[in-house]
């Protein structure tokens, strides 16, 4: 069996958090998007309540596995980001909505 890297069970144990903690979880494509667009995207969403990360899509399938949503790892294809909701889900959804207007 294979030994994780230190770093990688980090990040499955931030995103276990971060699943317990949320009250919503929004998975989104970053394609094409720059990086100051999703800067501008990560401080509008902590003034809502929210936060917005890339992530490795195996090691969210394997934090989603253990937190029972096996059903997320259908949405993981290609350059995926999660955005956390902590606190107001409608301010964060309205946020994203306004973002993919832009």
């Amino acid at each position: 069996m294979d030994n994780p890297r230190p770093d990688k069970v980090a990040i499955v144990e931030e995103l276990n958090q971060k699943f317990a903690s949320s009250a919503a979880v929004v998975v989104a494509e970053y394609r094409g998007l720059k990086v100051s667009d999703l800067e501008a995207l990560r401080r509008s969403l902590a003034l809502a309540g929210g936060s917005f990360k890339v992530y490795k899509n195996t090691l969210v399938k394997r934090s989603a596995d253990a937190a029972g949503l096996e059903g997320l790892a259908a949405y993981l294809d290609g350059p995926t980001a999660l955005a956390f909701v902590e606190t107001d889900v409608v301010e964060v959804a309205k946020v994203l909505k306004e973002f993919t207007k832009t």
